[in-house]
């Protein structure tokens, strides 16, 4: 993609939509009228779906999140690398007959229906900031918070990761790449630290890893080689750049279908991804991941999601599950590439600098890489000069995707993962399978065995963790496993702790799970999204499709006039979809799967039908 489809790589302020006062309890009461007051908590795509479409008529909807915004979170891999503006990955929440606190719900009183929340003061999502606590009423309750980004509790990566969960952590991405990169052109960087800089780790080889490696190789070999100045005959994305996923499992984007995974592991060893499978972090430090074994790699600070409890993590890695996430995304990248370009930057710097490490090899993970791989070789070279004969991309920019399983993409087919995987390979995409973080460190990747890996970024897009409002909830029913999401039954009402439903509550999604006895409807507790499961139904996968499904379902019913027969809620299952960067894409369906260029317009068309507002209808076709 040229450079002038490349929006604001420099980070283009997100439009801000204006404020309107809250309501006192007492107002809320006044404006109810005669109507249930219907309260929604989380604005993801459960939350969101329920908003949208229940009736205002027969419900004062009054909304609890502590963003005031929708994050359409298929596209933050593209917001990160500047595919996208911000924009176009964020919907209102704020419109007419809805009533939002933005705020964090503390504590639930199911006996008397009423919310303890928070005010949210700042712009966090993963924290309260001190704000003023007050009470909501409710009549009917929908608990959809979401989930938080998966650390395993290692060391690190919550303060050295970068996580991809919203607008703000892709923001942060796209200014790290970019700095990096500036830091790896200055003339006083040496080549080992413009390898640090620009090598970006991704720790997960799921959709999120693959995707944004996708994204990012993209980024680095179309559009930085060109600004950022060759080295002899090399640029300096092609002297230093590289990308790598690190994954725990034996293949990245395990949940697709052997054969497309195997295909976009190919795709991405090709473009020059570096797949590492079977890699275990064990701890983040700010420039270091370090392996289960003894292996290490070096990388650079970020944010946090699901960390498995990883020392590191948190601190060191960015997260991609809100715009705010792609954005801090996006301005790295950028950072990165700045600090690679100054003459100071030594070759090794530039190379930590520029080497993108992407931990998690799920659909995440590998269109991360797919996104940054188009950024890196599409957009950048053109940007950063040349050092000889070769951009600052070609010479130091590198992807590298890491997971825990044995291959990315482990939810597809086989042989959609391994086509994802090859042409990643092919693309220059470096993939690590069966690397166990252990710890993370500023600029460094530790993994189980003593491995450990420099990096200039890495993205953490591993599984998701059980949101904290949900863990501490108290009088409900909850798995037995370490998530404790909350039980529902099949129609969606959370079950009370000790047997029955809670009236009038209702989860949906990664926090809740469902069973198949009958109860009356008219008393309806529900849980959609991100925190619920059915009690002994099918294990769904968490994903938007699932929560968008079971929004639509519950709505219907909240919407009807004869709740007494609702049938059980049923997942129809329309296909799993992964970018795996140049214009390819694997799609697993229920009765084919596809791949290559046509995958990639069904990719591109389906996300653009699932955009909510004509605005974003017409903004992203013309972008892309």
């Amino acid at each position: 993609m040229s450079l002038t489809r490349r929006v604001a790589l420099s980070g283009v302020p997100t439009r801000i939509y204006p404020w309107r006062r809250l309501y006192s309890s007492t107002e809320l009461d006044v404006r109810k009228g005669d109507r249930e007051r219907l309260v929604v908590i989380g604005s993801g795509w459960a939350g969101f779906g329920v908003i949208r479409e229940v009736d205002k008529k027969k419900y004062q909807t009054v909304v609890i999140s502590p963003r005031s915004y929708f994050a359409f979170t298929p596209l933050l891999a593209s917001t990160a690398v500047g595919t996208l503006e911000f924009r176009t990955a964020i919907e209102p929440v704020r419109r007419k007959g809805v009533e939002l606190y933005q705020a964090w719900a503390e504590t639930v009183d199911f006996e008397n229906k009423s919310i303890v929340v928070q005010s949210n003061l700042g712009t966090g999502l993963d924290k309260d900031q001190g704000g003023e606590k007050f009470t909501v009423k409710y009549d009917k309750l929908v608990i959809a918070p979401g989930a938080y980004s998966q650390t395993f509790n290692i060391p690190g990566v919550t303060q050295h990761a970068y996580f991809l969960k919203d607008v703000s952590d892709a923001r942060r991405i796209r200014q790290r790449i970019l700095s990096n990169f500036e830091r790896a052109a200055l003339p006083t960087t040496s080549p080992s630290e413009r390898d640090r800089l620009l090598h970006f780790a991704i720790v997960g080889g799921g959709a999120t890893g693959v995707e944004f490696a996708a994204e990012l190789h993209d980024l680095l070999h179309d559009d930085l080689p060109s600004l950022y100045p060759t080295q002899g005959t090399k640029s300096l994305v092609e002297q230093h750049a590289r990308i790598t996923i690190y994954d725990v499992a034996p293949r990245i984007l395990g949940m697709f279908d052997t054969a497309l995974a195997e295909f976009a592991e190919r795709h991405l060893r090709r473009e020059g991804v570096t797949i590492r499978p079977n890699h275990i972090v064990e701890r983040v430090e700010p420039d270091m991941l370090h392996f289960k074994g003894g292996e290490a790699l070096v990388i650079a600070p970020g944010a946090y999601s699901q960390t498995f409890n990883i020392p590191g993590v948190t601190q060191h890695a960015y997260f991609l599950k809100d715009v705010s996430d792609a954005r801090r995304i996006r301005q790295r990248i950028l950072s990165n590439f700045e600090r690679a370009a100054l003459p100071t930057t030594s070759l090794a710097e530039r190379d930590k600098l520029l080497h993108f490490a992407i931990v998690g090899g799920g659909a995440t993970g590998v269109e991360f890489a797919a996104e940054l791989h188009d950024l890196l070789h599409d957009d950048l070279p053109s940007l950063y000069p040349t050092q000889g004969t070769k951009s600052l991309v070609e010479q130091h920019a590198r992807i590298t995707i890491y997971d825990v399983a044995p291959k990315i993409l482990g939810m597809f087919d086989t042989a959609l993962g391994e086509f994802a995987e090859r042409h990643l390979k092919r693309e220059g995409v470096t993939i690590r399978p069966n690397h166990i973080v252990e710890r993370v460190e500023p600029d460094m990747l530790h993994f189980k065995g003593g491995e450990a890996v420099s990096f200039g970024m890495l993205v953490w897009a591993t599984g998701l963790a059980t949101n904290p409002f949900v863990a501490k909830m108290k009088g409900v029913e909850k798995e037995p496993s370490h998530q404790a999401r909350i039980l529902t039954d099949a129609k969606l009402r959370v079950l009370k702790e000790g047997g029955g439903v809670i009236d009038d509550v209702y989860a949906l999604g990664k926090v809740s799970c469902s069973c198949q006895s009958y109860l009356p409807v008219s008393k309806l507790n529900a849980l959609a999204g991100d925190c619920a499961i059915v009690k002994d139904g099918p294990v769904l996968p968490t994903t938007a499709q699932v929560a968008s499904q079971k929004a639509k379902y519950l709505v219907k019913h909240l919407n009807g006039d004869d709740t007494s027969t609702v049938p059980d809620f049923a997942f129809k299952n329309f296909g799993a979809l992964a970018y795996v960067g140049g214009w390819r894409a694997i799609m697993q369906g229920e009765s084919q799967n596809v791949k290559g260029w046509a995958a990639w317009v069904i990719w591109r068309g389906a996300y653009l039908t699932k955009s909510v507002s004509w605005r974003n209808k017409i903004l992203i076709p013309t972008l892309w």
